[in-house]
């Protein structure tokens, strides 16, 4: 394991445990949610992972047909640089994953958007994640697209539950993850 990806690694389990831990603190202390009736709320186990997974897939689908577009050509160069330096094996695909669904999910849909709704709260989760760029044109589209991706996360938690957001977000990065690495592994 090289430097880089210990330093993923970390970011990874910080993202988990770290965020998830912010996210459940925030519930109990500001709501009096425990973890318990945090993950039990919503519909039945088996609707939360269909609806999440037929959305985290669809999603996936055409985030992929849409950075393989002309348009965002350079930056698809970005991304396969990005991953070239990772060189993720596909079980770091489903660590990072994992990670990121369940860590930023806990975070933001159950501690985040109560207080600033679905759509603010999903601006400012891509806004962090670097997609929103005034001095990048089509990255900035794209990131308006990843708003509404991370909009149908909020709302899949709010009809549906946190497993349904859980298991679209990781689909989606799962899927994304696997796709580029095979894209880029044939350059």
């Amino acid at each position: 394991m090289n430097f880089s990806q210990q330093r993923l690694f970390l970011l990874g389990f910080f993202t988990l445990f770290g965020f998830g831990a912010i996210g459940l603190a925030i519930l109990y202390y500001a709501e009096g949610i425990t973890p318990l009736v945090f993950f039990s709320s919503g519909k039945v186990w088996w609707q939360q992972l269909l609806s999440g997974s037929v959305f985290g897939i669809s999603a996936a689908v055409v985030a992929l047909w849409l950075v393989q577009t002309e348009w965002l050509s350079k930056e698809m160069e970005f991304f396969g640089e990005l991953i070239e330096k990772m060189a993720p094996t596909y079980a770091h695909a489903i660590f990072y994953s994992v990670c990121a669904g369940v860590g930023e999910e806990i975070l933001f849909r159950g501690g985040i958007q109560p207080y600033l709704g679905i759509w603010l709260t999903s601006f400012v989760f891509i806004l962090l994640h670097g997609y929103i760029n005034p001095y990048n044109l089509a990255l900035t589209i794209y990131g308006l697209f990843m708003v509404l991706i991370s909009a149908g996360l909020g709302y899949l938690f709010e009809i549906y539950g946190i497993i349904s957001s859980i298991t679209a977000h990781f689909l989606f990065d799962l899927v994304m993850f696997v796709a580029l690495k095979k894209l880029f592994s044939n350059k």
